[in-house]
């Protein structure tokens, strides 16, 4: 503690020195500030992407391309897979049920109405 006491004077030249280090310190971060991005910038450049690792991103960015393809195509057979479907039971099944019941309210109210008979299932 003494050999601080007996470095300076006073307060004041102690002070004086404080404020030209912290100064000093901002300048210093200030200027580093302003170097750092294109320091960056100069080092991302000098750098030269390994040929591996292009041709990794070059494989994976085409196999993402396939998939996205196949899956595209899948999914548009799905969707026309169950139109169809839709399509040949509403044609098959509901159809005929809605022509048998048609028939056989008309057969109930008193109307002669021919019951059409097309296939060779339970339905007709």
């Amino acid at each position: 503690m003494s050999q601080y006491g007996r470095a300076s004077p006073n307060v004041f030249d102690v002070r004086t020195a404080q404020l030209a280090s912290a100064s000093a310190v901002r300048g210093a971060l200030l200027d580093t500030k302003k170097r750092l991005p294109s320091s960056l910038h100069r080092l991302n450049t000098s750098l030269p992407m390994c040929n591996r690792c292009a041709d990794s991103e070059r494989l994976f960015r085409q196999r993402i391309t396939e998939y996205s393809r196949l899956f595209t195509v899948l999914s548009l057979l799905c969707v026309g897979g169950a139109c169809a479907v839709f399509f040949y039971i509403n044609r098959s099944i509901i159809q005929r049920l809605r022509n048998l019941s048609q028939s056989m309210r008309a057969s109930v109210f008193g109307r002669t109405a021919p019951i059409t008979i097309s296939g060779n299932d339970e339905i007709f």
